[in-house]
């Protein structure tokens, strides 16, 4: 077998690409850096849960509390979690009412929000575990509406 040593010919492509892929790096790293691929994901992430919660609101129209119970309580619960996601100093993976004293704590949400949010939990349990005379389609409601303060101040970017 014959090897051949490279000529400059083909080397000068090989440092154009290298040299191309460096620059669109470097690029890349500044937006992670300044925070600007989570703010994209964290915008894509807010539209779906939107759509989510506007299919709540349509469950709502309808007069359907349980279907629009669940739904309105999965995206309270989602969202929070990923407002928790965003400060290094709190874990998601705490129960809400505890994520929500620490978000509190750090002055990421009002103490009224706070409030808001333990309430709106309160009905999110009773929707995910069945317990359908434990809340009104006023929670639901509520629940719509501070969900999408939430992703409004915290993800919409």
């Amino acid at each position: 077998m014959r090897v051949t040593k490279p000529t400059p010919e083909h080397i000068r492509p090989v440092n154009n690409r290298v040299g191309e892929l460096t620059s669109i790096l470097k690029n890349l790293l500044r937006d992670v850096e300044s925070g600007l691929l989570l703010s994209i994901t964290n915008q894509a992430q807010s539209e779906v849960l939107d759509d989510l919660l506007d299919q709540a609101e349509a469950y709502e129209g309808k007069n359907n509390k349980n279907g629009a119970g669940v739904l309105a309580s999965v995206v309270f619960e989602d969202t929070v979690r990923r407002i928790a996601r965003m400060s290094d100093d709190i874990s998601a993976d705490d129960s809400l009412n505890k994520i929500i004293d620490a978000l509190a704590g750090k002055k990421k949400l009002s103490r009224n929000k706070a409030k808001r949010c333990k309430a709106a939990a309160g009905a999110r349990n009773a929707a995910l575990h069945a317990k359908w005379d434990e809340y009104e389609m006023s929670d639901v409601k509520a629940t719509i509406d501070l969900t999408r303060e939430l992703l409004d101040k915290h993800l919409a970017g």
